[in-house]
């Protein structure tokens, strides 16, 4: 379903100029990754075809339509999106290449991707009430879920058990 993950990834596609190629979304090897240059997304997507790079302009467009396409047809330079109706989007696809992605997805030797649970944004937007400084907000990630630095006050929220870590609420939001 192109809609489902074009929409879970478009919050983290890149506007940065000077690195063109994360201002897209690829789709390689069954998954569909972003990256805003702070973050990087994956999403499973069962693609099974060659790697494919789409550009934001693509992107915004394929969403605001809103509608499941039919078919994808696409070469080397081209792609375009076919709907049950007839009517058809033509794009030029990215040119450049994405950096290794087997280096990004395996920082850590042995490291082990964990899943976003369910609830985690909802979560963390529950925690923001609670910081004790405004204008530093970090979120704890650990075995009970998220919470809040130790302050005058805070907050924890159970999401289940998550790898250890401290986040900018706007790189998690």
């Amino acid at each position: 379903p192109w809609l489902k993950v074009l929409r879970a990834l478009e919050p983290f596609v890149s506007s940065d100029a000077s690195r063109p190629w994360s201002c897209s979304i690829l789709l390689k090897d069954g998954y569909a990754f972003a990256t805003n240059n702070v973050v990087f997304a994956r999403v499973e997507c069962g693609w099974g075809g060659d790697d494919l790079v789409l550009p934001s302009h693509a992107i915004d467009e394929l969403l605001r339509i809103g509608q499941e396409p039919e078919t994808v047809t696409f070469d080397s330079t081209s792609a375009q999106f076919e709907y049950a109706d007839g009517t058809f989007i033509c794009t030029n696809l990215y040119n450049g290449g994405w950096p290794d992605l087997t280096a990004l997805c395996n920082v850590i030797e042995g490291a082990v991707l964990v899943r976003v649970p369910e609830g985690l944004l909802k979560a963390v937007r529950t925690l923001v009430p609670f910081f004790p400084d405004p204008k530093t907000p970090v979120v704890l990630l650990g075995p009970n879920g998220v919470s809040t630095i130790d302050g005058e006050h805070g907050a924890e929220v159970d999401v289940g058990a998550l790898p250890k870590g401290a986040y900018r609420l706007e790189n998690l939001s």
